[in-house]
């Protein structure tokens, strides 16, 4: 992945494929939890690429979150 103009590019550093990663929702408190199957990134506004990665949910569905908004629960 090209770092130039990579808005959030340390944390490739932390975040890879097939960790177990959790998250929140506003309309609840408890945690959601998946799978890393895809990092990827998306230029969103002007000449800026943020990052994105593609979970398996633990009910089976596929979905993309900006992976700052994750939380790493293990490898």
């Amino acid at each position: 992945m090209e770092q130039q103009n990579l808005f959030d590019y340390a944390l490739l550093k932390e975040f890879k494929v097939g960790d177990l990663v959790s998250w929140k929702r506003l309309k609840n408190a408890h945690k959601e939890y998946g799978y890393i199957v895809e990092i990827y990134s998306e230029n969103r506004g002007i000449n800026r690429s943020f990052l994105f990665a593609s979970i398996i949910t633990t009910n089976g569905t596929k979905e993309a979150f900006h992976l700052s908004y994750l939380t790493k629960e293990a490898s």
